[in-house]
């Protein structure tokens, strides 16, 4: 592909000193962040190592490239013919992917080098020091002084130690697209979700595919481990006496964590844990912390206590953000360990979590057992009723469910909500007592079946 053209470094606005923020690497973290810094008025230098990488993985090797080779791959499996006409269409689907693929690299490239106050420079960075960057450019060095260095670099793919990797009919999955030939066989060693798919492609394509290492098949992922089965890593860690264990989900947009005890601290603990620091620290916007109406009712009581303000949204993450966003809210999420540190990313991000947790335990210096226990988690009973969702307005005010409500004494909560996804109503109970709770729930899921004209609950 022709390199693209740059403007001339220095070329535009050589009168203003570039040195209000730094960030290296323009993929699409990069992208997202340099235009809301220069939107802010701010002048922005861009480093980019590879004149290929403008928008990142998504752009170049990964998203955009490889749906474009499933859809032909698609059609050449529906059109069929011999092995010739399908390695014919393989590779003018491969051109049609680079064209796609080099006009979104263009429009990333501009969506940043056009703007007033960004000059974007193709060159490897290296630290000076903390406020200086030392740029080897094509044309030779160039220094950077900025007062915010921010790092987006992505990733790359890790080879295992086998013999023969180091072959030239080795291929990761970013070099396997720009391959021009259909290659007639081909092994895929794991079966992950990138193998999967390229396994997919390359067959709808022609090319007899064999998959090794495919135990877990791709699917199957986070079966009994993450951060949706978090037992087993908190024994690993009670067992070999380490301080905290981290899990995170199938994208790592959430993060739960363990203590040195392999006791769960949950989304909840953790942003009680952020929220509390952050106030201290005169960082905690508003005096406020979002989270939706499921938060466990200690996470209330531990706010009203530490004098932060909660704003509570419907289940979902976009509802936090949405109120994050509108109110000007820093922190914010779910039980669930997806956390949005505003300060950071507007989406929450399992890494970012880990690393703020890491943090703040070593700035507090003592277990994470007892930096968590600044929240109670109370006892909590989550039920479901199969029955129409659309029937639940018709539970509104029931004096037999306000009955059970005052029973808990205002020292627990009743939530009765339909769920956004099945066609099941959620009951969570919520008090000092799991005997108490459970009792409540139970009659109230009767109530709840009863009156829907229920029989069946799951």
């Amino acid at each position: 592909m022709p390199r693209i053209e740059r403007p001339p470094l220095g070329s535009r606005r050589k009168d203003a000193p570039w040195n209000s923020s730094t960030q290296r690497s323009s993929g699409s973290a990069g992208l997202a962040l340099g235009g809301a810094l220069a939107d802010d008025g701010q002048n922005i230098v861009v480093v980019e190592q590879s004149d290929t990488m403008y928008g990142g993985a998504c752009v170049n090797n990964a998203c955009i490239p490889t749906k474009a080779l499933v859809e032909s791959a698609r059609l050449t499996a529906a059109v069929g013919g011999p092995i010739v006409e399908r390695e014919e269409r393989y590779t003018a689907a491969v051109d049609d992917m680079k064209e796609l693929r080099s006009a979104s690299r263009e429009r990333n490239y501009r969506a940043l080098a056009d703007r007033e106050n960004v000059d974007v420079i193709d060159g490897r960075a290296s630290f000076a020091d903390a406020t200086h960057l030392t740029v080897a450019t094509a044309s030779g060095t160039r220094s950077i002084e900025a007062k915010r260095i921010f790092i987006d670099t992505g990733s790359l793919p890790k080879l295992p130690s086998i013999p023969g990797i180091d072959s030239p009919r080795a291929f990761v999955s970013s070099s396997l697209i720009e391959l021009p030939t259909l290659p007639r066989q081909l092994v895929i060693i794991g079966g992950g979700y990138v193998g999967l798919e390229f396994a997919s492609f390359y067959t709808d394509f022609g090319a007899q595919v064999t998959i090794l290492n495919d135990q877990p098949d791709g699917i199957n992922i986070n079966e009994n481990c993450g951060s949706t089965h978090i037992a087993a890593l908190g024994e690993y860690v009670k067992k070999n006496g380490y301080d905290v264990g981290v899990a995170f989900d199938g994208d790592a947009d959430r993060c739960l964590a363990v203590d040195e005890n392999g006791e769960l601290v949950d989304g909840d603990k953790l942003i009680a844990i952020f929220a509390q620091r952050m106030k201290q620290e005169g960082r905690l916007a508003n005096d406020t912390a979002v989270v939706t109406v499921m938060s466990n009712i200690g996470f209330f009581k531990f706010a009203e206590q530490a004098g932060i303000h909660v704003e509570k949204t419907g289940v979902g993450d976009r509802y936090v953000l949405q109120n994050m966003l509108e109110n000007g809210h820093l922190i914010g999420g779910e039980q669930s360990g997806h956390i949005i540190l505003r300060e950071y990313m507007t989406t929450g991000d399992g890494q970012l979590t880990a690393v703020q947790l890491l943090d703040a335990m070593k700035k507090d210096s003592r277990p994470l057992s007892q930096i968590a226990s600044l929240m109670r988690v109370y006892p909590q009973v989550l039920l479901n009723v199969r029955g129409d969702r659309e029937k639940l307005k018709a539970l509104k005010g029931d004096p037999s469910l306000q009955e059970l409500e005052e029973q808990m004494q205002g020292n627990g909560r009743i939530l009765v909500r339909p769920s956004g996804t099945e066609p099941v109503v959620r009951i969570m109970v919520e008090g000092p007592e799991e005997k108490m709770i459970m009792d409540i729930a139970k009659a109230m899921e009767q109530t709840i079946i009863e009156r829907l004209g229920q029989d069946e609950n799951c």
